[in-house]
């Protein structure tokens, strides 16, 4: 073929770009064979791939009968690849003698080129076959060298090793991981866990409903500073107000009806009836003054959403806000249920607020709740209180975050085998 002609390197450059752009191993294989064989006027054209001379394995040919496993070209090729391994292996290209054709049955052609494939950073990674009845001249190989540099520089990202990591190599690597992890196996490390947090009140003073009412108004704003006797809330007073008049009016009509005869003569029905409407109206007095709801002792007013509260029915003893000291605060945690295990009193808290996330406060545990409760993602958790440590600039009350409590110290081993436990347990949770 005359291989100086535009149309050649027309074809040759078509060639290389379809090398390059080959997706996949399969379809460089296809391009290396067959296009191969009819750009370069080729009789028969054989991929091997291996790294190794030595063990090489024939993937793909031009002619389909050249690949089958039962074919004796393989063995040959093979042979062949052994027999000059030290040529492949160093990148020299080689023409099978005349006396190998004789022991493979003059199966190929009479002139059989081996070219090897090479990448810079990978050595030997494969090698190709060029049979042709026309014997092989120096420019032939040129073009056929050249074109092999390019098949092999494709085939390298392939077939490319993993790189060192680090410097080091994989089993380096690995050897590394499996004594770190021995090592941290031995020595104990501290469990944690993270749960929600909130400040909250120290022993506030609960204010209740004083009687059965529907609240009327909430007299104070939330965070509000108030003192001994200060209006807190009222309850709606227009029924005990009736009550009041009502018996007022009784009570006054008794009075009259007793004075108006002389003490000695006072039947013992006309003083009962006073005294009775007496004890009325004293008692409608007192429910009435109970409409006003006012605080014993000093602080600020703790009460969630003062509008919901209007027009609200409440029972004698229902709580409806609280009283709090701002200096005498305390943390309730919502630890989850399958960490509770790790939490005993004591236990050190470190708290980040949403409002001063870079500021942690830290505490100890003081209290837990045996009870579990739902959260609204239908999680169950335990209730733990913690106080801060002294010193410790109390925060708002109401301000939340997340707190990460230590717990006990146990190995590594015994983390990751617990861990996995948890695993389990969430997975198959109905």
């Amino acid at each position: 073929m005359e291989y100086t002609s535009i149309d050649f390197l027309q074809d040759l450059f078509e060639l290389e770009r379809e090398i390059r752009e080959a997706p996949n191993t399969n379809a460089l294989a296809k391009v290396i064979t067959v296009r191969s064989q009819a750009v370069l006027g080729l009789k028969d054209a054989v991929f091997c791939s291996g790294s190794s001379a030595r063990q090489m394995r024939a993937q793909a040919a031009s002619n389909s009968d050249l690949v089958d496993p039962s074919s004796p070209v393989l063995t040959w090729i093979e042979e062949i690849c052994a027999l000059h391994s030290s040529q492949l292996e160093n990148g020299s290209t080689f023409v099978a003698s005349a006396d190998s054709h004789v022991q493979g049955e003059n199966l190929l052609p009479k002139h059989v080129l081996f070219v090897p494939l090479q990448s810079k950073d990978q050595g030997l990674l494969g090698c190709l076959v060029f049979a042709r009845t026309a014997k092989f001249s120096q420019h032939d190989i040129l073009f056929i060298n050249h074109l092999a540099g390019t098949i092999g520089h494709a085939l390298s990202f392939f077939f490319r090793k993993p790189s060192p990591i680090l410097g080091i190599g994989m089993a380096r690597l690995a050897a590394f991981i499996v004594v770190t992890l021995l090592l941290l196996a031995v020595f104990p490390m501290q469990l944690t866990t993270l749960a929600p947090a909130e400040i909250v009140a120290y022993q506030p003073e609960v204010i209740k409903a004083p009687i059965d009412g529907v609240i009327d108004e909430i007299t104070v704003a939330p965070n509000t500073q108030v003192g001994p006797g200060s209006l807190l809330a009222r309850l709606n007073s227009h029924n005990l107000k009736a009550v009041y008049n009502d018996v007022a009016q009784k009570t006054l009509l008794a009075e009259k009806r007793a004075s108006n005869i002389q003490e000695k003569r006072v039947s013992e029905d006309l003083r009962s009836d006073r005294d009775k409407s007496r004890a009325r109206m004293e008692t409608a007095e007192e429910r009435l003054l109970q409409t006003d709801i006012r605080a014993e002792t000093s602080g600020i007013a703790i009460v969630k959403a003062p509008r919901e509260w209007i027009g609200r029915p409440v029972k004698a003893g229902e709580k409806i806000l609280e009283i709090a000291d701002p200096r005498e605060v305390e943390l309730v945690l919502q630890i989850p249920a399958e960490d509770a295990d790790l939490i005993s009193q004591n236990s050190k808290v470190k708290v980040f607020l949403d409002r001063r996330p870079f500021n942690p406060l830290t505490g100890n545990v003081i209290d837990s709740s045996l009870v579990p409760k739902k959260n609204k993602f239908n999680e169950t958790y335990y209730t733990f209180k913690a106080r801060l440590d002294e010193g410790v600039p109390p925060p708002s009350i109401g301000q939340r975050g997340v707190a990460r409590i230590y717990g006990e110290r146990s190995s590594l081993l015994f983390f990751i085998f617990r861990e996995q436990m948890k695993f389990s347990r969430n997975t198959h949770r109905p």
